[in-house]
């Protein structure tokens, strides 16, 4: 009985150690990228060659973002990012592509978000408001009665 212990033990002990790699957005395998021409390609290309963007510039849709990140997770470590490369496309006013840029892990530093400019829209929480939402919504049975 106490090998069997030790050896559920030791398998689940060994089992938690494995490393989970995940890939996050734009597939990178299958980069289309080199297929674009500057000043040539229109948004209608880049649509059916490259596909739909990750999102596209919040003030201007001359925009658009392929965003993919790779991850590594140990266990029940939280994640690490391992990789993460953003392709920026930006088109002019005629809808045809100007330029291409990438910025990846070693130069991510180089893309500056500025929060006050482009809030989230919802709602805020907070102690008060979680408190009052949650009234009444415990201790139910199965027909919602207390």
């Amino acid at each position: 009985m106490y090998k069997f212990i030790l050896l559920i033990v030791t398998t689940f002990c060994l089992s938690s150690c494995v490393v989970n790699v995940k890939d996050h957005g734009y597939d990178r395998e299958q980069n289309n990228f080199s297929q674009l021409k500057i000043n040539q390609s229109t948004k209608e290309d880049v649509l059916n060659t490259v596909g739909s963007p990750s999102t596209t510039g919040t003030f201007n849709n001359n925009s658009w973002y392929y965003v993919s990140v790779k991850t590594k997770k140990i266990s029940v470590l939280n994640p690490e990012v391992t990789e993460h490369l953003v392709t920026k496309l930006t088109f002019d006013n005629n809808e045809v592509l100007s330029d291409i840029s990438v910025v990846d892990s070693k130069n991510k530093k180089s893309l500056k978000f500025n929060e006050s400019a482009s809030p989230i829209k919802g709602h805020t929480s907070g102690p008060i408001r979680d408190f009052f939402y949650n009234v009444g919504r415990y201790n139910k049975n199965e027909k919602g009665r207390k």
